[in-house]
């Protein structure tokens, strides 16, 4: 009996997976079967697990031959095992975590409020609700019942719980009732599934008073007063370099829960801190300059709006060899002009960097493609419908509702600021808030709203002047050497900016309040885990490997005898492919010309791996392929029981 329910067990188990990988509708039956499969694997690791401490300790015990590395393999297996199931160290996830916000604890039953509707919900015999809603949604004397705020996630489950217009719009106007009140929309949410509520940024005495006052529940006043000490504590760091131009009310401009010391370099925040304050606190430098409109290696000048003399000199300048690398180089654009005359003063470039410094700077971004940007940010699109109106369209007789109603009107730049962005692009510095301000200005007190969009998402994709330089002396550096004056002329700036970025990161994740601590990969990058397989398992794989390089070797000398024409065969084939994988092939053959240039070894080397390998690679697949399908079924069908521990019978 012991061996016919596994054998039953495996030849049910091989149905469903056969019948799940040809067949869509058992899909979900192999599935289960594999969570099963999961489940019985787990045990079998923890039986083999508490097997390997058994027979190593015993030999550890009992002192036998090779009991010191026993002993390695123990503890080993005991430290890894740890770090692995406790993820100590481990990173929490970024796409869980709720940057901004303090979460304090309330139970979904103590929470006092309940949000109602008119309405029923949809009858699905068999079907629940979305896990999402399930302990929050009910229906009692002709309502729909919500305890909570409604969040988009739910609301986009609803929607998908049951897809008819009528549906819809019931969780619309659910939607909107089960929000927070106006003023507190945006920083005030609950979250059913840690059953927590939550408020985004510094929560002030005030907005506590009147938060306390929403409900006199102890549990959700003691929920409330967590939050205000959470929002209250004070995280610094030290900032070795802040940007020239940050400022102490600068830092009250991004957030007033910012301060900033000049006189101790110290970065000081109230409370947790959001992304959008982070970006702000890493956007205080220089944008990268736009692509010059000309100099000696664009020639970006239009011959259109030339004078027919400044034309043919144009021609004749553009026809005359280049300047040789000892003669001056003019540059238009005066940033560049000081930038080129810096690195000379500091030591000579060779013409190919020359070449480089040039070219380096076609890769900018140019005002067109800003102006443009901007233009189709400005085009207007159609306004989506929301359910109840395409529900009230219906219920008048319509018969063709569209999801989209009339489009908007397009939004155009004006001349004036037009030319205010061009003027600024040709300035000394590019702040991306001196651009906001000045477009303000000529817009009459406020950027519109497409062109303060446009500018962040294009200029989130720009870099930064440092970064640009930085860039720069890379490409130098492998175009010919620099000495040490010159990489520092070029990195300085990044050095202030790199240094600043890590402050303002690390003041980010001490501020941070972890939401779900171990919800991180175990093997996440810099984790115990990760520097134990990087620094340790790695290195003595590849010594073990390297080890049996010189068996390999030993191995081919005895088998690469050349006694017959196979061995012949297989002996050069070989060869070939060891010295094609290497420099000497390349040197050996490298003087062939081009129409015999199948006979180089690194070319025949492909031909063999490309298609007489693959050809055996593929008839032993094929073998290997038929091979399981015959076990499997020896298997499935009783025929082999040797998995069993027995033989066949």
């Amino acid at each position: 009996m012991k061996r016919t329910i596994p054998l039953v067990i495996t030849f049910v188990c091989g149905l469903v997976l056969l019948a799940a990988h040809f067949s869509p509708y058992t899909h979900r039956w192999g599935e289960a079967t594999m969570i099963w499969f999961d489940i019985l694997a787990s045990i079998a690791f923890l039986l083999g697990g508490g097997n390997l401490l058994k027979v190593h300790l015993k030999k550890v015990f009992a002192q036998q031959a090779g009991w010191a590395y026993s002993l390695v393999t123990v503890i080993a297996f005991l430290v890894t095992l740890w770090i692995g199931l406790v993820k100590w160290g481990v990173p929490p996830a970024g796409h869980l975590e709720h940057y901004g916000e303090s979460f304090a604890h309330l139970p979904l039953e103590d929470f006092p409020f309940t949000y109602s509707v008119p309405g029923q919900l949809p009858e699905k015999p068999g079907s629940l609700l979305p896990a999402s809603v399930r302990g929050q949604l009910s229906q009692a004397d002709g309502q729909l019942l919500f305890r909570g705020w409604l969040l988009p996630n739910q609301k986009a489950d609803l929607f998908a719980y049951q897809p008819t217009l009528s549906w819809r719009c019931l969780v619309e106007r659910l939607a909107e009732a089960a929000q927070p009140p106006p003023k507190f929309r945006g920083k005030l949410a609950y979250y059913p599934e840690p059953q927590a509520l939550a408020f985004r940024g510094s929560m002030t005495p005030d907005e506590r008073t009147e938060l306390e006052a929403m409900s006199a529940s102890a549990s959700w006043r003691k929920a409330v007063a967590a939050l205000y000490e959470a929002g209250q504590r004070q995280t610094e760091v030290v900032a070795p370099s802040a940007p020239e131009r940050f400022t102490p009310q600068r830092a009250r401009t991004i957030s007033p829960t910012l301060d900033y010391e000049p006189t101790s370099r110290t970065l000081r925040i109230r409370g947790p801190m959001s992304l959008s304050e982070r970006q702000a606190l890493l956007a205080q430098f220089p944008l990268a300059r736009p692509k010059p409109s000309q100099h000696p290696g664009s020639r970006a000048v239009s011959q259109h709006s030339l004078p027919p003399t400044a034309e043919v000199q144009l021609n004749q300048a553009q026809q005359e060899p280049p300047a040789s690398p000892d003669q001056p180089r003019a540059f238009a654009d005066p940033y560049l002009a000081d930038l080129w005359k810096g690195l000379q003063q500091r030591g000579p470039l060779t013409p190919k960097q020359a070449d480089v410094f040039e070219n380096f700077w076609e890769r900018s971004w140019t005002i067109e493609q800003l102006l443009e940007t901007i233009r189709l940010a400005g085009l207007g699109e159609p306004t989506e419908k929301t359910a109840c109106q395409m529900l009230a369209e219906q219920q008048q007789g319509a018969t063709e509702i569209q999801p989209l109603g009339p489009r908007q009107p397009d939004q155009t730049l004006s001349p004036e600021q037009e030319s205010v962005i061009r003027a600024w692009a040709s300035g000394p510095s590019l702040y991306l808030e001196d651009l906001l301000e000045q477009l303000a200005k000529a817009s009459g007190g406020q950027t519109p709203s497409f062109i303060q969009t446009a500018l962040q998402n294009f200029f989130r994709q720009v870099p930064t002047e440092a970064q640009a330089r930085k860039d720069l002396c890379v490409a130098l550096v492998r175009a010919g050497p620099l000495n040490e004056q010159q990489r520092d002329f070029l990195l300085a700036a990044y050095r202030d900016e790199w240094a600043w970025r890590k402050a303002v990161g690390q003041l980010f994740r001490q501020a941070h309040q972890v939401k779900y601590p171990w919800s991180g990969q175990y093997n996440a990058p810099g984790s115990p885990f990760w520097w134990i397989y990087e620094y340790i398992f790695k290195p003595l794989a590849a010594t073990m490997f390297a080890l049996l390089a010189f068996y390999v070797a030993s191995a081919a000398f005895r088998a690469f005898r050349a006694k017959n024409l196979e061995a012949a065969l297989l002996l050069g084939t070989a060869f070939i492919i060891l010295l094609g994988r290497t420099a000497a092939g390349t040197l050996l053959t490298g003087w062939l010309p081009d129409w015999l240039g199948w006979l180089r070894v690194e070319e025949l080397t492909v031909l063999i791996m490309s298609i007489f390998n693959t050809a055996g690679t593929r008839a032993i697949m094929i073998g290997i392929a038929l091979g399981i399908v015959a076990t499997s079924l020896k298997i499935i069908l009783g025929m082999d029981r040797s998995y069993l521990g027995g033989g066949e019978k």
